[in-house]
């Protein structure tokens, strides 16, 4: 039964021997600092443990962690997962180490997209049609407004120079389904 001492073991080893880059190794390391926090000693001293309990210990580390962005969280659970994995695999010994292969040898081919049999002209006027679809907006043509909402929360919002009434209506409506009632049923200011 391995241990958490181990997966940290497992991840400098895997550094040195190249077979995680240097961010890799450091991302990896960082996520599993995070969820070590929140295991219990039982799950510490067994990798499998926490591998079966990984989304019951995630939604602790979200409870626990409400200052990082859920996307943020999402990516130190997949690396929590994708570490456990790769331990499973080729941390139990030397020889399953010296297996392991690593680089774009191990990536499965793309799959093959099917020929587009469009004329020259009707994928140039797709490419227009997705571009006006799609347009991208610079920041020349955006106005930022700096709003102090409350003593600790500082707010920028980039709003189009040529701001509609009707957009801004949109807007409007959405902050105002964002609204919190507080118990007193008015409004935190």
């Amino acid at each position: 039964m391995a241990t958490t001492k181990e997966l940290f073991e497992f991840i400098n080893q895997a550094a040195n021997d190249r077979k995680y880059a240097p961010n890799t190794a450091l991302g990896r390391k960082a996520a599993l600092q995070i969820y070590e926090k929140q295991l219990t000693d039982e799950e510490r001293a067994s990798t499998d443990m926490i591998y079966e309990r990984l989304d019951r210990i995630a939604q602790a580390v979200d409870s626990k962690n409400k200052g990082f962005k859920s996307s943020t969280l999402l990516v130190y659970k997949k690396r929590v997962k994708n570490l456990l994995e790769d331990f499973k695999k080729y941390g139990q010994s030397s020889e399953t180490m010296a297996t392991w292969k690593t680089g774009r040898s191990n990536v499965a081919p793309a799959a093959k997209t099917p020929k587009n049999n469009k004329s020259q002209a009707q994928r140039e006027e797709d490419i227009v049609i997705n571009a006006a679809e799609s347009a991208p907006i610079f920041r020349s043509k955006l106005h930022d407004l700096n709003v102090q909402l409350r003593p600790d929360l500082r707010l920028t919002v980039s709003l189009p120079f040529d701001l509609s009434s009707s957009e801004a209506a949109r807007l409007k409506k959405l902050i105002d389904s964002m609204i919190l009632e507080v118990e007193n049923g008015e409004n935190e200011s």
